[in-house]
């Protein structure tokens, strides 16, 4: 036979429930010891868990679950991933050029590398014709003066990408290598 509430309490020693100091009136607590004081934070903890999963089922995110854990294995990259990923530095021709400058002739070679990746590699490599054309018509218009000391440098470099990314367009240069670059 089942004990009642007020049965467990009554064979609950003295130092098992928290009203040992009080009156014969006082109202009988729960035992502090056993499973009965975490019987109400169970039957909530049910209730809710109950009321969830009722909800999923009429959302119907059951039949999505087994897409769930299918989607959470790792995929595989495939090439044409792994090739975006991939930097690859296209190298243009050298490109010598007269500067204008006055009286005296001086020249300017330059040696560039396109920084892209490995999805735009082949389109960088079919237009270095065009490449090279708007780099000499660009570096013409410049004179000795123009590339003296660290801003001169910063100024040429900056607009030699500026001009490759409006020939390329500019999700396919990342970056312009200057690998040489020699006044006279």
């Amino acid at each position: 036979m089942a004990k009642t509430l007020d049965d467990q309490t009554a064979d609950a020693s003295p130092e098992e429930t928290e009203d040992s100091g009080r009156g014969a009136g006082a109202r009988p607590r729960l035992p502090k010891k056993g499973a009965l004081r975490y019987a109400p934070h169970l039957a909530v903890g049910l209730s809710i868990t109950a009321g969830l999963v009722g909800w999923a089922m009429s959302m119907g995110l059951h039949k999505d679950a087994g897409a769930l854990v299918a989607s959470a294995e790792p995929k595989k990259p495939t090439e044409a991933a792994l090739l975006a990923a991939q930097t690859v530095y296209v190298t243009l021709p050298d490109v010598v050029v007269n500067l204008s400058s006055g009286p005296t002739p001086s020249f300017i070679k330059a040696s560039f590398s396109v920084k892209t990746s490995g999805a735009h590699a082949d389109y960088v490599s079919d237009k270095r014709p065009e490449l090279i054309d708007t780099l000499q018509e660009y570096i013409r218009q410049l004179d000795a003066a123009d590339l003296e000391g660290g801003e001169g440098f910063f100024n040429f470099r900056f607009e030699c990408l500026r001009r490759l990314q409006l020939v390329l367009g500019p999700e396919r240069v990342d970056d312009l290598l200057i690998i040489q670059l020699l006044t006279q």
